[in-house]
């Protein structure tokens, strides 16, 4: 077996084969076509792939050239180096075939276990992530169950001051001054333990949402991002949010009609104590319910001012907004949506509150000296409808541009 060289080439051929390229292409292969094991990556294999075929077609080449030239005395002696570099080409390709295929199978493995890795690692994310839902979850249904014993108990006090007040109602101008002051006593007992549900109530609210700030602080995007979840994954745990919102809806939805029912327990029971008392007492007793229910307007009104000002929002529908996603005009269309019944929830609970108030107090003194207090009332009532037309014509003009908006996006 003859080494492959220009210099062994030149040697042994004969003059008449000196343009057939061997040289240079022999050389060629003596730099790239080392041994297969010692072909770094790739592009290693490639270039010695390249040159052993430039150089088994150099071969081809000469041995046509040679049989042209059979009786020159040269002639054995190269066709025995040309069959030999042959053999030694066709050797190395198949050499190189199977060191390409062996690598490919490793890098094939190598795939294979990384994807597994891969998969196992996202599992593994995917119930980390899930375990924080379960906690939250958890917690949430804690919270409901709380809630509901609260409401369970704030039935039975419900019903036991209504009772006590509709006797006392039917019965007031036949009681002694000690029977009425028994049953006021009862019947402020009663209200306090409504007073003291309605505030736990608050402060179950209050509590869970602090309790789930590890939840909803960072939000399904923020954990999605924590254990690096994307795809169904990461859209699995946004349904699951949605499903938490729900519940975390329902239950606020419970603490505020606890909350309002207390409202309504502390109403109906200023109106019996004020039934108990004499006539001189009436004006100061209506006096303090209307007093209450202006307050009670006036906290109505003041819960607009921890929302989001729609006059900061809706005036920002302009062309510098043509550039939106459709997902953020659609959710800017839903802010103007939540401002809209957000004022029409609070118009008509301020209504409500005036209309309670009012029906405890006898017509006749409803304008005598509580003219004060009922043109304050009606003061806020109308200072509330001013900015509720201001807000609904914002926000109408929002959801109209949004919508606009959206139509180009189809």
């Amino acid at each position: 077996m003859t080494d492959i060289s220009k210099s062994n080439w030149q040697d042994i051929r004969p003059s008449d084969l000196k343009d057939t390229g061997m040289g240079g292409a022999a050389d060629k292969w003596r730099a790239a076509c080392i041994a297969v094991n010692r072909l770094g990556n790739a592009v290693a294999l490639a270039d010695a792939g390249s040159q052993n075929k430039a150089l088994q077609t150099a071969i081809s080449t000469a041995q046509k050239a040679l049989e042209k030239i059979k009786k020159h005395k040269k002639y054995q002696a190269t066709k025995d180096l040309l069959d030999d570099w042959e053999t030694q080409t066709d050797a190395y390709a198949k050499a190189l075939a199977t060191e390409s295929n062996n690598r490919m199978q490793i890098e094939v493995q190598r795939i294979a276990a990384a994807n597994q890795l891969k998969a196992q690692q996202e599992a593994a994310n995917l119930a980390a992530a899930n375990k924080v839902c379960d906690k939250a979850f958890e917690i949430t249904e804690n919270y409901q169950s709380t809630v509901n014993g609260l409401k369970k108990l704030l039935k039975t006090q419900v019903e036991s001051v209504q009772t006590l007040a509709a006797e006392v109602k039917k019965n007031g101008a036949k009681l002694t001054l000690s029977e009425g002051k028994a049953r006021l006593q009862k019947l402020n007992i009663a209200a306090g333990e409504v007073a003291s549900l309605a505030m736990k109530a608050t402060a179950a609210m209050e509590s869970l949402r602090s309790d789930l700030v590890f939840f909803r602080g960072p939000g399904a995007a923020g954990i999605a991002k924590d254990h690096d979840l994307e795809g169904k994954a990461k859209e699995g745990l946004g349904k699951r949010f949605t499903e938490h919102k729900a519940l975390m809806d329902k239950i606020e939805l419970d603490c505020k009609t606890i909350s309002m029912l207390g409202h309504k327990i502390d109403i109906d029971t200023v109106a019996v104590q004020q039934s108990l008392k004499q006539t001189w007492e009436i004006l100061p007793g209506y006096q303090k319910i209307l007093e209450q229910v202006l307050k009670a307007v006036q906290a109505s009104r003041g819960e607009l001012s921890i929302k989001t000002n729609p006059g900061t929002t809706m005036k920002k529908w302009t062309p510098q907004y043509a550039g939106l996603s459709a997902n953020a005009v659609e959710l800017q269309i839903t802010s103007c949506q939540m401002v809209l019944d957000t004022f029409r929830k609070v118009g008509k609970r301020i209504d409500e509150l005036i209309s309670q108030g009012f029906d405890h107090i006898d017509k006749d003194y409803m304008h005598d000296s509580l003219s004060d207090v009922i043109q304050a009332i009606k003061k806020e009532q109308s200072e509330f409808n001013k900015e509720k037309l201001a807000s609904d014509q914002e926000a109408m003009e929002g959801i109209a541009h949004g919508k606009k908006l959206l139509a180009t996006f189809t």
